[in-house]
């Protein structure tokens, strides 16, 4: 568990888990003897939640793209429910995984019109049994 301080800046702290994350795999390397066992130390992909304000969110993930930890070896977990709020465009081609929770009213009767508009051309969707949007 990592907290961002006041008087520590993200990239510091995203240094920090990188070091230690890189310690870690080291440690796992040196002790492994199988050439497949490394391999799959390797591809291992570390999974992050980050609980940050909104506001800062952007920042955050900026900061950890300058220093190389928006690969295919992160998975973020974003706690804010307002994800869909904070302009992505910057991550779009990194290869790493953002995830996070949306809370939608499934009663309301825009809901139901959306669900209907994407089942239609040109969007084709198919709901399935349960009324939920595969993008």
């Amino acid at each position: 568990m990592y907290n961002f301080e006041p008087d520590l800046t993200y990239r510091e702290v995203f240094w920090k888990v990188k070091k230690d994350l890189q310690k870690l795999r080291e440690k796992r390397i040196w002790d492994v003897t199988d050439v497949h066992t490394l391999k799959t130390e390797q591809d291992e992909r570390y999974k992050i939640v980050l609980d940050v304000h909104t506001r800062n969110l952007y920042s955050v993930l900026k900061q950890a793209q300058q220093i190389g930890m928006m690969s295919e070896h992160q998975e973020y977990f974003i706690t804010s429910l307002d994800l869909h709020t904070v302009e992505l465009e910057d991550f779009k081609y990194s290869r790493a995984n953002i995830s996070s929770l949306r809370l939608i009213k499934d009663r309301n009767n825009d809901y139901y019109r959306l669900i209907d508009a994407m089942q239609r051309p040109p969007y084709n969707y198919d709901t399935g049994q349960e009324l939920r949007l595969r993008a």
